[in-house]
């Protein structure tokens, strides 16, 4: 998949491990760094969607963004995600023609940025 980044803090966060152990905790440094890794090995949101720990979901409070966790089900980190396609049941049914991803940032659940 094609990663377009919100904004240089936040692609930096998601693809320079020394600058993320200094923002997050070693382990979710190295979780997202695999994330990334894996999303841009991905061929379409379909593969991000067929691994269940991941938990892609519709977020209810952010109109229009997706998100799934970083280091796991019981971690409070995750990637906000954004597509350029608005269509929903697009994004939900048809997620193998989805090749691009914005990833918008890098947040601890509940709003508690990090």
């Amino acid at each position: 998949m094609k990663i377009i980044y919100h904004d240089k803090k936040t692609q930096k966060l998601s693809t320079d491990i020394s600058y993320a152990k200094k923002v997050l905790p070693a382990p979710v440094a190295q979780k997202l760094v695999q994330l990334i890794n894996f999303i841009e090995a991905a061929e379409s949101l379909q593969d991000i969607k067929a691994r269940p720990a991941l938990r892609f979901h519709k977020l209810k409070a952010r109109a229009g963004q997706f998100a799934i966790t970083i280091n796991g089900q019981k971690s409070s980190y995750r990637l906000i995600l954004e597509f350029n396609d608005r269509d929903f049941n697009r994004i939900f049914k048809q997620a193998s023609s989805i090749t691009v991803i914005q990833i918008v940032e890098v947040s601890k659940h509940y709003g508690e940025k990090k």
